[in-house]
């Protein structure tokens, strides 16, 4: 008896699991992940960051080519490569280069996309948003991770409802930050490898510095 009423425990726990997630929203959500894995991806973008602690906005904008976990990033007269092992940060300005190895909370700062991958598993509640508004074109889609460590609460995707390319990413902090990813074009492009580390042979008068 005791055995039937455990096993009877454990199947409630296991449905209540399932049921946090939403077989379409997590397909959708899944589908958006697949497109920038399976292909080299260029986005366009502009992001404003709110802190808590500050009701002055950040505004920045810029360009981000995406394989996988690998990025290219341009922003703000700065750009940065990671090979999905080091990243580079260079600075044409003063035409030097920061070579370093980075935590997984470091590639979210630079490629915040990568969160759309780290959340798209069992251990986050993903069902379609009661509360976002969207276009006609569009579908939104709620990520709470259950963890926590996670620095964000919640997450909220917008994508497009035939193609399911990002549109909009919302990533709300535990320490009441608020940052808005607004993607103006999202393409399929074709590049290698190379695009995503800095040739320091290419730029002979560079100036190093390696943290490695």
């Amino acid at each position: 008896m005791r055995k039937f009423i455990f096993i009877a425990v454990l199947s409630l726990c296991a449905a209540s699991l399932f049921a946090q997630q939403e077989p379409m929203a997590k397909a959708a959500l899944e589908k958006a992940v697949g497109m920038m894995k399976s292909s080299p991806v260029k986005i366009v973008f502009a992001t404003t960051i709110e802190s808590a602690s500050s009701k002055k906005k950040n505004n920045v904008s810029g360009t981000l080519v995406v394989m996988g976990n690998k990025f290219h990033l341009t922003m703000n007269g700065t750009e940065a490569y990671f090979d999905g092992k080091t990243q580079w940060v260079y600075v044409p300005e003063s035409n030097e280069v920061t070579i370093s190895i980075i935590s997984a909370r470091d590639q979210k700062q630079m490629n915040p996309l990568s969160v759309l991958s780290q959340y798209s598993g069992k251990d986050t509640k993903i069902m379609y948003s009661r509360e976002a508004s969207t276009s006609a074109n569009q579908v939104a889609i709620d990520l709470f991770p259950t963890s926590k460590s996670a620095n964000e609460f919640r997450i909220l995707v917008k994508l497009d409802k035939r193609s399911n390319a990002p549109q909009m990413l919302q990533l709300f902090g535990r320490d009441g930050s608020k940052t808005t990813v607004t993607i103006k074009s999202f393409q399929k492009i074709s590049t290698d490898n190379k695009s995503f580390t800095f040739d320091v042979k290419a730029h002979p008068k560079v100036s190093v510095n390696d943290l490695r």
